[in-house]
Protein backbone atom coordinates (compact mmCIF):
# COMPACT_ATOMS: atom_id res chain seq x y z
CA UNK A 1 0.00 0.00 0.00
CA UNK A 2 1.29 4.14 -0.91
CA UNK A 3 1.86 6.34 1.15
CA UNK A 4 -0.91 8.87 1.38
CA UNK A 5 0.68 12.11 -0.62
CA UNK A 6 1.30 14.78 2.16
CA UNK A 7 -0.87 17.49 -0.34
CA UNK A 8 -4.05 15.08 0.23
CA UNK A 9 -6.69 15.47 2.33
CA UNK A 10 -7.95 12.05 3.14
CA UNK A 11 -11.28 13.27 4.02
CA UNK A 12 -12.43 15.94 1.03
CA UNK A 13 -9.78 13.69 -1.32
CA UNK A 14 -8.77 17.20 -2.62
CA UNK A 15 -5.07 17.88 -3.27
CA UNK A 16 -3.89 21.22 -2.16
CA UNK A 17 -1.56 23.10 -4.45
CA UNK A 18 0.30 26.61 -3.88
CA UNK A 19 0.78 29.24 -6.64
CA UNK A 20 4.77 29.96 -6.71
CA UNK A 21 5.78 32.78 -7.81
CA UNK A 22 8.27 33.17 -10.60
CA UNK A 23 10.78 34.76 -8.34
CA UNK A 24 10.99 31.30 -6.59
CA UNK A 25 11.97 29.41 -9.46
CA UNK A 26 15.07 28.43 -10.53
CA UNK A 27 15.88 30.61 -13.93
CA UNK A 28 17.18 28.03 -15.70
CA UNK A 29 14.33 25.91 -15.56
CA UNK A 30 12.11 29.02 -16.76
CA UNK A 31 14.26 29.15 -19.40
CA UNK A 32 13.73 25.75 -20.33
CA UNK A 33 9.93 26.02 -20.42
CA UNK A 34 9.71 29.57 -21.61
CA UNK A 35 12.17 27.95 -24.66
CA UNK A 36 9.78 24.67 -25.21
CA UNK A 37 6.40 26.61 -24.83
CA UNK A 38 7.76 29.30 -27.52
CA UNK A 39 8.23 26.40 -30.12
CA UNK A 40 4.95 24.40 -29.00
CA UNK A 41 2.66 27.34 -28.96
CA UNK A 42 4.04 28.05 -32.76
CA UNK A 43 3.43 24.59 -33.98
CA UNK A 44 -0.33 24.58 -32.42
CA UNK A 45 -1.15 28.20 -33.82
CA UNK A 46 -2.28 29.13 -30.43
CA UNK A 47 -1.62 32.45 -28.11
CA UNK A 48 0.58 31.67 -25.74
CA UNK A 49 -0.96 30.66 -22.13
CA UNK A 50 0.19 32.37 -19.00
CA UNK A 51 2.76 29.62 -17.12
CA UNK A 52 1.40 29.22 -13.50
CA UNK A 53 3.93 27.44 -11.78
CA UNK A 54 2.77 25.44 -9.01
CA UNK A 55 3.79 23.03 -5.84
CA UNK A 56 2.65 19.96 -3.21
CA UNK A 57 0.66 22.34 -0.13
CA UNK A 58 -0.49 20.87 3.21
CA UNK A 59 -4.41 20.58 3.70
CA UNK A 60 -3.87 22.98 6.69
CA UNK A 61 -2.52 25.94 4.10
CA UNK A 62 -6.44 26.32 3.47
CA UNK A 63 -9.19 26.44 5.95
CA UNK A 64 -11.93 27.96 4.20
CA UNK A 65 -15.05 26.28 3.02
CA UNK A 66 -14.78 24.72 -0.20
CA UNK A 67 -15.69 26.65 -3.44
CA UNK A 68 -16.73 25.86 -6.82
CA UNK A 69 -13.63 24.68 -9.43
CA UNK A 70 -13.48 27.63 -11.33
CA UNK A 71 -13.16 29.92 -8.22
CA UNK A 72 -10.89 27.82 -6.78
CA UNK A 73 -8.80 28.24 -9.74
CA UNK A 74 -8.57 31.80 -8.77
CA UNK A 75 -7.15 31.53 -5.42
CA UNK A 76 -3.29 31.54 -4.62
CA UNK A 77 -3.70 27.23 -2.68
CA UNK A 78 -6.55 25.51 -4.58
CA UNK A 79 -7.42 22.27 -3.79
CA UNK A 80 -7.81 20.10 -6.87
CA UNK A 81 -10.56 16.65 -7.66
CA UNK A 82 -7.31 15.09 -8.93
CA UNK A 83 -3.23 15.12 -8.36
CA UNK A 84 -1.30 16.82 -10.37
CA UNK A 85 2.14 15.07 -10.54
CA UNK A 86 3.44 16.83 -13.65
CA UNK A 87 1.03 19.78 -14.47
CA UNK A 88 -2.44 20.79 -15.19
CA UNK A 89 -4.59 22.58 -17.71
CA UNK A 90 -7.97 24.24 -15.66
CA UNK A 91 -11.36 23.47 -17.11
CA UNK A 92 -12.11 27.28 -16.52
CA UNK A 93 -13.21 28.63 -19.42
CA UNK A 94 -11.88 32.08 -18.73
CA UNK A 95 -8.36 31.19 -17.55
CA UNK A 96 -5.87 31.14 -20.66
CA UNK A 97 -2.91 29.17 -18.49
CA UNK A 98 -1.24 25.92 -18.28
CA UNK A 99 0.19 24.68 -14.37
CA UNK A 100 3.47 23.07 -14.38
CA UNK A 101 5.26 22.08 -10.75
CA UNK A 102 8.01 23.63 -9.59
CA UNK A 103 9.66 20.99 -9.01
CA UNK A 104 9.85 18.99 -12.22
CA UNK A 105 13.38 19.76 -12.65
CA UNK A 106 14.50 16.58 -14.96
CA UNK A 107 15.60 16.65 -18.53
CA UNK A 108 13.43 16.22 -20.74
CA UNK A 109 10.58 15.59 -18.38
CA UNK A 110 10.08 19.18 -17.63
CA UNK A 111 9.96 19.94 -21.65
CA UNK A 112 7.20 17.12 -22.16
CA UNK A 113 4.76 18.63 -19.38
CA UNK A 114 5.11 21.62 -20.66
CA UNK A 115 4.75 20.46 -24.52
CA UNK A 116 1.48 17.62 -23.25
CA UNK A 117 -0.06 21.46 -21.10
CA UNK A 118 0.08 23.32 -24.13
CA UNK A 119 -1.59 20.33 -26.51
CA UNK A 120 -4.61 20.63 -24.06
CA UNK A 121 -4.62 24.08 -24.32
CA UNK A 122 -4.98 24.01 -27.95
CA UNK A 123 -7.97 21.28 -27.35
CA UNK A 124 -9.59 23.83 -25.07
CA UNK A 125 -9.37 26.15 -27.77
CA UNK A 126 -9.45 24.08 -30.66
CA UNK A 127 -11.18 20.80 -29.79
CA UNK A 128 -13.60 22.00 -27.14
CA UNK A 129 -15.71 18.86 -27.66
CA UNK A 130 -12.64 16.71 -26.86
CA UNK A 131 -10.74 18.72 -23.53
CA UNK A 132 -14.24 19.29 -22.03
CA UNK A 133 -15.74 15.88 -22.99
CA UNK A 134 -16.07 13.29 -19.55
CA UNK A 135 -13.70 10.74 -20.55
CA UNK A 136 -10.21 11.64 -20.60
CA UNK A 137 -9.00 8.83 -22.32
CA UNK A 138 -10.06 10.87 -25.84
CA UNK A 139 -8.04 14.20 -24.77
CA UNK A 140 -4.78 11.86 -22.99
CA UNK A 141 -5.19 9.76 -26.29
CA UNK A 142 -4.51 12.50 -28.32
CA UNK A 143 -2.01 14.57 -25.83
CA UNK A 144 0.57 11.76 -25.18
CA UNK A 145 1.40 10.90 -28.56
CA UNK A 146 1.74 14.37 -29.46
CA UNK A 147 4.13 15.27 -26.55
CA UNK A 148 6.58 12.73 -27.36
CA UNK A 149 6.17 13.47 -31.40
CA UNK A 150 6.64 17.38 -30.48
CA UNK A 151 9.61 16.80 -28.03
CA UNK A 152 11.95 15.10 -30.54
CA UNK A 153 11.20 17.82 -33.19
CA UNK A 154 11.95 20.79 -30.79
CA UNK A 155 15.25 19.24 -29.61
CA UNK A 156 16.36 18.63 -33.32
CA UNK A 157 15.40 22.17 -34.27
CA UNK A 158 17.64 23.12 -31.48
CA UNK A 159 20.34 20.28 -32.49
CA UNK A 160 20.49 18.96 -29.12
CA UNK A 161 18.48 15.75 -30.71
CA UNK A 162 21.28 12.88 -29.64
CA UNK A 163 20.64 9.52 -30.26
CA UNK A 164 20.28 8.78 -26.48
CA UNK A 165 17.97 11.08 -25.87
CA UNK A 166 15.69 10.17 -28.94
CA UNK A 167 15.69 6.37 -27.30
CA UNK A 168 15.14 8.10 -23.86
CA UNK A 169 11.82 10.06 -25.34
CA UNK A 170 10.81 7.06 -27.16
CA UNK A 171 11.17 4.24 -24.27
CA UNK A 172 9.40 6.67 -22.17
CA UNK A 173 6.31 6.75 -24.79
CA UNK A 174 6.52 3.01 -25.01
CA UNK A 175 5.99 2.86 -21.20
CA UNK A 176 3.40 5.81 -21.16
CA UNK A 177 1.26 4.02 -24.12
CA UNK A 178 1.29 0.68 -22.05
CA UNK A 179 -0.13 2.55 -18.95
CA UNK A 180 -2.72 4.29 -21.21
CA UNK A 181 -3.93 1.06 -22.62
CA UNK A 182 -4.71 -0.33 -19.24
CA UNK A 183 -5.75 3.61 -17.78
CA UNK A 184 -8.03 3.92 -21.00
CA UNK A 185 -9.05 0.22 -22.36
CA UNK A 186 -11.78 1.43 -24.81
CA UNK A 187 -9.43 4.68 -25.44
CA UNK A 188 -7.42 5.52 -28.73
CA UNK A 189 -3.61 6.46 -28.67
CA UNK A 190 -3.28 8.21 -31.38
CA UNK A 191 -3.15 11.98 -32.20
CA UNK A 192 -6.48 14.13 -33.82
CA UNK A 193 -6.75 16.79 -36.19
CA UNK A 194 -7.03 19.81 -33.76
CA UNK A 195 -6.13 22.90 -35.57
CA UNK A 196 -8.20 26.33 -35.45
CA UNK A 197 -11.47 26.78 -37.51
CA UNK A 198 -12.19 28.56 -40.20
Amino acid sequence: MSPVPLHLEVATGRYFFMKVPNEEVAKEMIARAEDVHAFVCLDLRIEPPRIVWIRPAAPTSKSEPPKFDHEEELDAVVRLRRDAPGGLTLKNRRLHEIWIRSDLTTHPNLEYVVAHELRHAAQKKHCPEVFYDDDDGRAEGDVYPYGYEVLKRYFASAAHLTDELRQEIEGQEIKTQEWFETRYPDGEYKMIQCTPRG
